[in-house]
């Protein structure tokens, strides 16, 4: 059996099971995967993981994803690593004053989740 190089790590904040089943099913041929659902374990993560891609949820306890974003984006450790802001509710706007990189509506679409993600990654590279 083939052993495929995967091609990035990515931080996931989601805190409903079945987005993260979602997530998991689409991405997790292509990228070695880590899952939290709370804000302050994703800060440590973060910079513990150096992941490639963070996906937040902005509903997560304890502290809210664009909360978590403002931190991330803050830092100097994980101020370049891509964020993708994935809500039900029409964030756009607030996604991108926090300074995410990117924002998808809920429910989950496989390939236009994977298509999002290997276009982050692709112009994080490129930088």
């Amino acid at each position: 059996m083939e052993r495929r190089e995967r091609k990035g790590r990515i931080l996931i904040v989601e805190r409903d099971i079945f987005t993260r089943e979602a997530i998991r099913r689409a991405l997790e041929e292509e990228y070695e995967l880590f899952f939290t659902d709370s804000g302050l374990e994703a800060m440590r993560l973060a910079k513990e993981l150096e992941p490639d891609l963070i996906i937040i949820e902005p509903l997560i306890p304890g502290m809210d994803g664009f909360q978590l974003c403002l931190y991330l984006k803050g830092e100097e450790e994980t101020r370049d690593t891509p964020i993708l802001l994935l809500s039900m509710l029409s964030a756009k706007e607030r996604a991108e004053q926090v300074g995410a990189d990117g924002f998808m509506l809920k429910p989950v679409n496989k390939a236009e989740l994977r298509e999002k993600v290997e276009k982050l990654l692709r112009s994080n590279r490129n930088k």
